[in-house]
């Protein structure tokens, strides 16, 4: 089963590559691999997005007889394109396949040894999955606050990888942990790519692997901090101790992850579903360079590929304003360069920002109207000035950026040596660093008001700093390796200078600079994964399936969420128990979609901008299962949230300590009893129907 399950995601991803390649083919037509690399999320993004418009606007339903209609229209569309165009496949589509495919395997034999969905924001993300599995129109329901409204928060990249398990009839809890190793696999087909296009010179064997390394440190490679404390507890003669997740909190009052500890902890969360996408974003800005402002070819371009920037906006809306700080960078150096008047100048620019805007908030405008962001909680201006206090202090700071910082500079020494040429300095690499360094220090001065501002003022800027370091982290990522590829692979340059004689010297000098740091840094990939993975535990049954462990340790439970996901259609609202964030409370709806009236009330805090709600909905819950209030207002409950299923578990004996389990069944009828569970049908006449 698990290797059929296996088969079926690869093969449709693969399907969706097909119907991508006319797209990228287009997009990318002058790249040795036609844009390959990109083609299987851009078919699933240009795919899905269609599909889920057509549901927000009620047109077509989010049904699995839809979508295979859909799906066969698309590949047919595809095929016939590759027919009359006699496409080609090349060496690199081949060589970017087998990176695709070989990556998925080593990561699903990695994974499959700790697939758990549950623990920090993975019960979460998973029952966002579930929600959208059920729902037949968008937006989704809310699976944590029934009849409060729908998902008010990033939904968009869990929807892309749910119509892989709508088409392919796989369950949620496996689509959770294949949309997991999917999205390393495209983030590093996707980075080898870019490397292969922006290596222009070079022996090929050299070019490529050096894009296969640059590939590698950026996904797996860790910051300098672990090497750091090695490096401390070794002069100071103590035992060297080391926790993956230590790295990602070194900045007091912020959260400091990168891509290698995403991909090892395992949120399948928006910043994390937007990886793969910053990676393309980066290939689209390589092609918009060569498109000159004010032309046809770039209006045309910016039309096509505004979907995906502005739909950045519902997988993970932080990483669509790192897009658009890009290509507006992109515009303004364009615009700067042109030989007009300045009206002309400003008339081009703005064309070029209304064409890049435009086609994706209409499309987009579905989600936009029903999605309101928690940002300035308490109103005014949603950007705060960070005082000069909280800065982040200097030593934890370079253990994070020196190792991108370093690349520039020994890139400027070359250059000053006249070790390089100076066209070896390309446009593209300088605008990532613009673009990197920017982020970096502008978390420093500025944040953007949220619910963490509002609510618990030491960490205001919690997310400001999390999640444009982490867009800044491949960002410079891909010019750093960019850097050091220009030192190592530049002709001798003929001078009669005296600084020839340090030609040779510098490049061995930094090549070990470069070989050393890459040691450093890489070697945090095996540490997290031996932390997270018992890997050398032969008695464990490996599975992808990510709700496993409640099969093992709370099999009643496991038993009654299959029974209620073969017997129970739509979304009726269950009630269960209500705990705390990031434990095993709200799992019935994290399982199952189906709504349930308060899964985790802190996380509704933030996704809603206030907690009244959230907190009150938790204690009425607490005194129905407890049995402290009279008949009529437990009726009253049961109709206000229209709840039609009652669930009793162990979990809601632990919690309710006084719970009444024959009142609750006079509810209804008990059609779900076995062991120590029931679930109940609450009678029609307490609904208020």
């Amino acid at each position: 089963m698990e290797i059929k399950i296996f088969l079926i995601w690869y093969l449709l991803m693969f399907a969706f590559g097909i119907i991508g390649l006319p797209i990228t083919s287009y997009i990318f037509k002058n790249w040795k691999d036609k844009g390959y690399a990109f083609s299987k999320f851009i078919g699933l993004f240009s795919f899905g997005i269609v599909w889920w418009f057509l549901s927000a606007i009620k047109i077509l339903p989010y049904t699995q007889y839809v979508g295979w209609a859909l799906f066969v229209l698309a590949i047919a569309g595809s095929l016939y394109w590759i027919y009359k165009t006699k496409f080609k496949i090349t060496k690199y589509m081949i060589m970017e396949e087998i990176l695709f495919l070989g990556t998925i395997l080593i990561w699903t034999y990695i994974r499959s040894f700790n697939p758990r969905a549950e623990g920090t924001e993975k019960m979460m993300n998973l029952a966002f999955m579930n929600s959208i599995n059920r729902t037949e129109n968008f937006p989704p329901l809310d699976p944590w606050l029934a009849q409060g409204g729908n998902i008010n928060y990033y939904y968009i990249g869990h929807y892309l990888f749910a119509i892989i398990g709508k088409l392919g009839n796989i369950s949620m809890s496996y689509v959770y942990n294949y949309a997991l190793v999917t999205i390393i696999a495209q983030t590093f087909t996707g980075l080898f790519a870019v490397f292969i296009e922006l290596f222009k010179k070079g022996k090929e064997w050299v070019k490529i692997t050096f894009a296969l390394l640059g590939a590698t440190w950026i996904s797996y490679a860790g910051n300098l901090h672990m090497a750091y404390n090695w490096f401390a507890a070794y002069f100071k003669g103590e035992e060297f101790t080391y926790f993956f997740p230590d790295s990602t909190r070194i900045i007091e009052f912020t959260i400091n992850e990168y891509p290698a500890y995403s991909i090892v902890l395992g949120d399948v969360h928006g910043h994390y579903l937007a990886l793969p996408f910053l990676v393309i974003v980066i290939a689209l800005a390589m092609v918009a360079l060569t498109k000159k402002i004010g032309t046809k070819s770039k209006i045309k371009f910016n039309l096509l590929i505004s979907p995906l920037i502005i739909g950045l906006y519902g997988i993970n809306s932080w990483d669509m304003i790192t897009a658009l700080f890009i290509f507006t960078l992109i515009h303004l150096y364009q615009t700067v360069g042109l030989k007009e008047v300045l009206e002309i100048k400003i008339k081009y620019f703005l064309i070029a920002e209304a064409t890049l805007l435009f086609p994706g908030l209409i499309l987009m405008l579905p989600y936009i109207i029903n999605y309101s962001p928690a940002v300035g909680p308490e109103g005014g201006f949603p950007v705060g000035i960070v005082p000069f206090r909280t800065k982040s202090a200097p030593l934890p700071w370079m253990q994070f950026w020196f190792q991108f910082l370093i690349a520039p500079f020994l890139f400027m020494i070359a250059l000053w040596l006249k070790i390089v040429k100076e066209s070896a300095l390309k446009l593209f690499p300088v605008l990532l660093t613009i673009t990197a360094i920017s982020l970096i220090i502008g978390v420093e001065f500025f944040y953007i008001k949220d619910i963490f501002d509002a609510s618990n003022k030491p960490y205001f800027r919690t997310n400001t700093v999390f999640k444009f370091y982490y867009h800044a982290w491949v960002i410079f990522g891909v010019a750093a390796v960019s850097y050091i590829f220009a030192i190592l692979n530049a002709e001798a340059v003929k001078t009669k200078s005296k600084l020839k004689k340090f030609q040779t010297p510098y490049k061995y000098f930094v090549f070990s600079i470069s070989s050393l740091i890459f040691i450093m840094t890489f070697v945090y990939i095996f540490v997290a994964v031996d932390d997270f993975y018992p890997t050398d535990n032969k008695d464990i049954q490996q599975t992808m399936d990510g709700i496993d462990y409640i099969q093992k340790e709370k099999p009643s439970d496991y038993k009654a969420i299959i029974w209620l996901r073969q017997n129970i259609e739509g979304q009726p609202v269950i009630l269960e128990e209500v705990g705390d964030a990031y434990t095993y409370s709200a799992r019935i709806s994290s399982t199952t979609g189906l709504p349930t009236v308060m899964g985790w009330p802190t996380h509704e805090w933030q996704w809603r901008g206030t907690s009244e709600e959230a907190f009150k909905r938790k204690a009425e819950v607490e005194s129905f299962y407890n049995g402290t209030v009279t008949d009529e207002a437990y009726k009253e409950f049961l109709s206000r949230y229209k709840v039609e299923l009652i669930f009793v578990g162990n979990k809601e004996r632990e919690t309710y300590s006084q719970i009444d389990e024959e009142r609750i069944k006079s509810y209804g009828e008990v059609i779900y009893d076995e062991t120590d569970t029931f679930i109940v049908r609450v009678d029609d006449s307490y609904l208020g129907s």
